[in-house]
């Protein structure tokens, strides 16, 4: 088994385990176009954000990734996304940075922490589109789309 390099994380959904082999010591970790590197990439990104700011994932906040750069060189770029409750925070993401070992070599990041906010919708999405038409001249209803988002920030709290 010393071949296998397995993951094991736990977050709000439950248990995720995955076993992937391990590169010669030569090779890169991540391949261009393989599911297989981007799964890892994922998975070692995920793992070290929630190791590093175990508050990331408390209560009803959830990190997603949500692409996978993976460069000629054999490094990656894990983008991941931050959700309450499912709703995305907007803005919230970080960039995990992975060297062709699979190491982390750093983070960008803009996640919020200690997120507190009741994510249900104060407007059905179509008073959402009608208000926001209403409120642009030359608008029209039928090319709209209501997206909730937690807003950050504004007013010292979420809303």
């Amino acid at each position: 088994l010393g071949s296998l390099r397995t993951l094991l994380l736990v977050g709000g959904g439950g248990l995720v385990a995955s076993a992937c082999a391990a590169p010669p010591a030569d090779a890169p970790a991540f391949q261009p176009g393989d599911p297989a590197s981007v799964q890892l990439a994922q998975e070692l990104s995920l793992r070290h954000l929630r190791k590093v700011d175990p508050g990331l994932t408390a209560g009803d906040q959830e990190l997603a990734t949500r692409d996978v750069e993976i460069d000629e060189q054999g490094t990656a770029h894990a983008r991941v996304v931050q959700r309450v409750r499912g709703v995305p925070v907007f803005g919230s993401e970080a960039v995990v940075h992975l060297d062709r070992s699979g190491a982390v070599t750093g983070v960008t990041d803009t996640l919020a922490r200690s997120i507190s906010v009741d994510t249900t919708p104060a407007l059905t999405a179509a008073r959402a589109i009608e208000a926001a038409t209403a409120a642009l001249p030359g608008a029209r209803a039928g090319a709209a789309k209501a997206d909730l988002q937690v807003l950050r920030g504004h007013g010292g709290k979420e809303r």
